[in-house]
Formats: C-alpha cells, sequence, structure tokens
C-alpha cells in the first residue's frame, strides 16, 4: 500500500528526516522515516539515501577526531 502526499508535505517530511533546523527530535525524524517509506517513490528513495550519507559522514568526522 502506498501512501499519497503533497508536495509540500514531501517537502515537510524531508526537512525533518535530514533535520535541516537541526533541532528535530530524534522520534519526529524517526516517524518522518517510516511515513516517507509508505510514500513508496523514487523521490523517497534519493531523501533517504542522503539522510544516510549524512549520518554516515558524521560518524566518520567523529572517530576522526578521537
Amino acid at each position: 500500500m502506498s501512501v499519497t502526499v503533497t508536495p509540500a508535505q514531501m517537502s515537510s517530511l524531508e526537512a525533518t528526516l535530514l533535520n535541516t533546523s537541526g533541532s528535530t527530535p530524534l522520534h519526529e525524524r524517526f516517524r518522518a522515516l517510516f511515513m516517507l517509506k509508505a510514500v513508496n517513490n523514487d523521490e523517497v528513495v534519493r531523501i533517504v539515501a542522503e539522510g544516510m550519507s549524512m549520518s554516515l559522514s558524521i560518524h566518520v568526522d567523529h572517530i576522526a577526531d578521537m
């Protein structure tokens, strides 16, 4: 089953998942991730991949500082 969202909702979910404000609580980011998973389209794949690459980059930077 696939959920339909408007472009504005998609932008909001992306901003929440990627924490563009820098202050989004983790539980809200997970909620956005699972909502995006329900949308199930190519744009979602791009957004989730961007989030994963950002997360990996943060971890690599943290390890390099150790």
